[in-house]
């Protein structure tokens, strides 16, 4: 089946599929304090979640169908209160992110890619001591499913 592109007259050779593919965006609703160590950071303002697979209550993510997930986050914290992340997994840590412990508001995370499996959990927490603010526009968790695989 070809489908054309509004306006363009192209047409695409491979149409998008019909079913939604996972995809979610989430922000927190409210400045958060008082984080504690190895504590999920939870976004409790979903924006998008195509099949219902993140949770706003408790900031974890359930793998719908194994494949390679994107998953980016980006926070934002105030004046010397940086803060180590991790990308963490049921099946283990995912990847790592860090924003700077400066004299000013600061942002930092990460992008990640990884392959999942059916069922896993994903969530991000607060990786060291220091680091106790996240402002709530700024600060945000997004994940997708890049291809399906077996």
């Amino acid at each position: 089946m070809l489908l054309s592109i509004i306006g363009t007259g192209r047409l695409l050779s491979n149409p998008i599929a019909s079913e939604l593919l996972p995809a979610f965006h989430a922000r927190l609703s409210r400045d958060l304090t008082n984080i504690g160590l190895g504590h999920p950071i939870v976004f409790d303002l979903e924006i998008v979640d195509t099949t219902h697979s993140y949770e706003p209550a408790d900031g974890i993510f359930t793998v719908p169908v194994t494949g390679i997930y994107v998953f980016n986050w980006n926070l934002m914290t105030r004046e010397t209160s940086g803060m180590d992340t991790t990308l963490t997994s049921s099946q283990g840590p995912l990847g790592y992110g860090f924003v700077s412990n400066a004299d000013v508001w600061d942002n930092g995370g990460n992008l990640v890619m990884a392959k999942l499996t059916k069922g896993a959990h994903v969530w991000l927490i607060k990786a060291a001591t220091y680091g106790s603010f996240l402002h709530e526009r700024f600060s945000t968790f997004s994940g997708y499913l890049l291809t399906e695989t077996d």
